[in-house]
């Protein structure tokens, strides 16, 4: 488990517990009944820390997406690495409907062969240059 790991464990933990706003109110019993504010403001500060280390994690980690997680993102920007033509390789905004790239639609039968998306924009890739397909030939552009 590696430091932002265990920050995010550690806020969990700690989250204060949920409570029912109506009865901390005294409301009638009609609007009681559901655990939804934390009974100390801390609680917010660490849902959005646990948040942002989440980002922050799935940035660093950013491993490609299934196509269950593709067909998640409609209309939300992915970064494409094509395979089949390297200068194709940029952001494209997901659309069931519309998955056309550059020159080629992207389409689920080669998915994973010919192209691969990613929520955020590889390390391993660089400007106009897959850098992962030149490390394996023993090849650096850099």
């Amino acid at each position: 488990m590696n430091d932002i790991e265990q920050a995010i464990e550690w806020l969990k933990e700690n989250l204060p517990s949920l409570e029912d706003y109506g009865e901390m109110i005294g409301a009638p019993p009609q609007y009681c009944g559901i655990k939804y504010v934390y009974n100390d403001p801390c609680g917010y500060v660490f849902e959005t820390a646990i948040e942002a280390l989440q980002e922050k994690l799935g940035r660093e980690q950013n491993p490609p997406l299934t196509l269950e997680e593709l067909r998640g993102t409609e209309n939300q920007p992915v970064w494409i690495n094509d395979n089949a033509d390297i200068s194709n390789t940029g952001w494209l905004v997901w659309s069931k409907e519309h998955n056309t790239g550059w020159f080629e639609p992207y389409t689920d039968d080669v998915y994973g062969s010919d192209w691969l998306a990613y929520r955020h924009k590889p390390d391993h890739l660089r400007e106009g240059t897959n850098k992962l397909e030149n490390v394996k030939s023993g090849e650096d552009n850099g």
